[in-house]
């Protein structure tokens, strides 16, 4: 059984994949490197996958802006990748029955990926848009200019959160769906639901010391407001400005259970 996360960057899928390594039955993607292995643990599937994926560098924190990338087959070579991952879980653990990946650009290419990987189950998730937008400003990776590109940020969080409404109708019964926060603020309820979804999953333990890219977690809780308040004290417009982009499709956001914040 696999268990791949469509779960976008900086959406809280590091944190989900290191809870869910928690489960006895689940194996991760583990780096070949030892060194790497003792640092990070995990690693994200298209950095294990040989030479199964091509032509992919882009700015990733707006993956959007890469979408005909991400979604075109000649850039992949998937039973290559199959079997480079099939041999890395192997390796980590032969015994456990769920094989679990995330990369966060699998969001786009989930249709791609289905055909190659039998009895293939699917964790999606989203998360708050104003928080999605204020983690990809804080963050402003690969050289951002994060208020200069703030068009484009919007449009990979609206277009993020539109991919993966037709990833649900898609897969159906063959995913889990969610938010960010609404995980965070009922993991017991998820833990047994994700259980009745894929048994072994209810295992989950909640209370493990987890290390999520590089830093320890010592309690698991959403801090998207404080980080959004800090933002709007750093930049008073900001939120007008977002509702620019959000405004006119309030719709996608509605269908998610948000709602446009007001200025």
């Amino acid at each position: 059984m696999y268990l791949f996360l469509a779960v976008p960057n900086f959406c809280g899928s590091t944190l989900l994949h290191s809870l869910l390594e928690t489960c006895p039955s689940v194996v991760p993607l583990t780096d070949p490197r030892p060194e790497e292995r003792r640092m990070k643990g995990m690693v994200e599937g298209n950095c294990c996958a040989g030479a199964g994926y091509r032509n992919l560098n882009g700015p990733h924190s707006i993956e959007a802006n890469m979408e005909h990338v991400y979604a075109n087959p000649a850039n992949y070579d998937w039973p290559g990748i199959r079997k480079t991952w099939d041999e890395n879980w192997a390796k980590t653990n032969p015994d456990a029955p769920i094989r679990m990946q995330k990369t966060p650009a699998d969001v786009f290419r989930v249709e791609m990926i289905e055909p190659h990987f039998q009895n293939l189950k699917w964790i999606i998730s989203v998360r708050n848009p104003y928080a999605y937008v204020e983690h990809i400003m804080r963050k402003a990776t690969f050289h951002m200019d994060p208020l200069r590109q703030l068009d484009q940020i919007c449009y990979h969080v609206l277009r993020t959160m539109v991919v993966q409404i037709k990833n649900r109708l898609h897969l159906g019964d063959r995913a889990y769906t969610m938010t960010y926060e609404d995980f965070i603020a009922r993991p017991e309820y998820h833990s047994a639901k994700l259980g009745e979804f894929l048994p072994g999953l209810e295992a989950i333990n909640f209370d493990a010391e987890l290390m999520v890219k590089g830093e320890r977690v010592e309690s698991i809780r959403d801090r998207s407001e404080m980080h959004i308040q800090e933002l709007i004290a750093d930049i008073p417009d900001i939120v007008e400005r977002i509702n620019e982009h959000f405004r006119p499709v309030e719709c996608v956001l509605k269908t998610w259970g948000y709602e446009l914040r007001k200025a």
